[in-house]
């Protein structure tokens, strides 16, 4: 066979031909393209505006109804869960709009229920991490470090399931269903605390494990009452070897990336009770919150948006650059002005929202580099999505490496020496340091976006000897 029929293929170049088909569940998947993203980002929006909204909500009502150590202990646990959350997010959920609106399109029941078992599998590994966790902090008398984690262990299992219904939404244009249980995630989380803070129950422990029932509840009817994935052994038997397979390929460098980037993300969390004390570590997560709902904002459109930047990758290369620079300028635009409102009014905001408590910890530093961190982080993320697409993931897994070198240098020696200022100075810089390395790693495509280049079908596809050829629909290797 010649010409465009011998490299007939999915959105990545996984060929599609021979294989079984899960018709069903197939039509909206295929129908996912870049004129449903409109729809589709303003879904992910709404979701995003929810959940962030409802955490930002739940984290005020911690620092009031907990004493400030006990907030300290419930981001310490946080912090632990978050390792789990990350490492099965790296094998199980991220490859899934990679994957899923492509080589199993057509299998797409199928593969959610292999992907239902998955969380199960993980969720099985978490609660015995934390759990291993929880009892040295028990061996070196920390009780209240070792209840919180514990807490965590419980939890991990209902956690796991926001990101896996969320992307099972995405990848069957049904976006919408994950912004329902966005609606009632924010109606139980306020109730169970109050409920839990009423009956003088709230601890770190158990302010988790509302967060757990209040996910898992919305999540779970989604995902078997209305997605309604395979779940039966003998229907699915036959593609696990496959899926596990395209599965490990991706994740094993972003497993890497992954744990890199925790480290980078929570070594506050972990030094900070022995170079700043418990009561300022409980400022960092309330602080930070005063972002999450931008950077939260932004993770949902890219998220949404890997869909359609695959489906136009094996296509015409300038449609894929108008896409990408369509949602860089987004995500800065968003940030930006998000950033400009921060800086101007956020001591107020601060102390209105937190009734004063930490109001001996702000200074105009630590405003003007949180205000810059959301900036920072948006850039970075569109550049690293790209190279995901482009299945260069040990270059990704490279950059957080870099992002750990510089936490553990130039933020940690920040903390050290500044105290809580030091925190988000040495976070904006790391950030800063991240996006560099992500420029650098992009130069080649940020030049010819920049400059203009001929339009062409397809993308470089690496041969032999170094050498270049272009084709319809170049193979994604995902072990470069």
């Amino acid at each position: 066979m010649s010409g465009r029929g011998r490299y007939a293929s999915s959105a990545l170049g996984l060929r599609l031909g021979a294989e079984p088909t899960d018709m069903a569940a197939h039509a909206p998947v295929a129908r996912l393209s870049s004129g449903k993203l409109p729809l589709t980002l303003v879904a992910a929006l709404t979701e995003q505006a929810l959940f962030a909204g409802t955490n930002f909500v739940a984290t005020m009502l911690l620092v009031r109804w907990m004493p400030i150590v006990q907030v300290g202990a419930f981001s310490f646990g946080y912090a632990s869960f978050m390792l789990t959350l990350m490492i099965y997010e790296t094998i199980v959920v991220e490859p899934i709009p990679i994957f899923g609106a492509a080589k199993f399109a057509a299998r797409i029941k199928i593969y959610s229920g292999i992907m239902f078992y998955g969380l199960l599998a993980a969720a099985a590994c978490a609660v015995l991490v934390l759990s291993a966790l929880a009892l040295v902090c028990l061996g070196v008398s920390s009780r209240t470090l070792a209840a919180a984690t514990f807490g965590a262990a419980i939890a991990a299992p209902l956690l796991f399931f926001r990101s896996l219904t969320q992307q099972l939404c995405y990848v069957r244009s049904r976006a919408g269903l994950f912004a329902l249980c966005g609606v009632v995630y924010a109606l139980e989380l306020p109730g169970f605390l109050y409920l839990l803070h009423a009956t003088g129950s709230l601890s770190p422990a158990s302010a988790l494990l509302a967060m757990g029932l209040a996910m898992a509840i919305p999540s779970m009817t989604v995902i078997l009452a209305l997605l309604r994935p395979e779940l039966r052994p003998s229907r699915i038997r036959g593609s696990v070897r496959e899926v596990i397979s395209d599965h490990w390929q991706y994740g094993r460098w972003s497993s890497v990336g992954q744990t890199m980037q925790w480290i980078g993300l929570n070594a506050y969390y972990l030094l900070g009770p022995l170079l700043i004390g418990l009561d300022a570590v409980a400022a960092i997560r309330p602080l930070f919150n005063l972002i999450l709902p931008v950077q939260m904002a932004v993770t949902s459109i890219l998220s949404a948006s890997v869909p359609a930047l695959s489906a136009t990758r094996s296509g015409s290369a300038h449609q894929f650059r108008k896409l990408f620079w369509l949602l860089a300028g987004g995500c800065l635009f968003l940030t930006l002005g998000y950033s400009i409102v921060l800086i101007v009014a956020g001591q107020t905001v601060i102390h209105l929202i937190y009734w004063s408590i930490f109001d001996r910890f702000l200074t105009l530093p630590i405003i003007v580099s949180l205000a810059a961190i959301p900036v920072l982080n948006a850039m970075s993320n569109v550049l690293e999505i790209r190279m995901r697409i482009d299945g260069r993931i040990k270059q990704v897994a490279t950059i957080k490496v870099l992002w750990v070198a510089a936490t553990m240098t130039l933020g940690i020696g920040s903390c050290a020496w500044l105290g809580l200022p030091g925190v988000f100075i040495g976070w904006a810089t790391c950030c800063a340091v991240v996006l560099s390395g992500n420029y650098f790693m992009s130069r080649d495509f940020l030049r010819r976006s920049f400059f203009g280049s001929r339009p062409q079908e397809g993308f470089p596809h690496p041969l032999p000897g170094g050498k270049q050829q272009m084709l319809p629909g170049d193979e994604v290797s995902f072990s470069r």
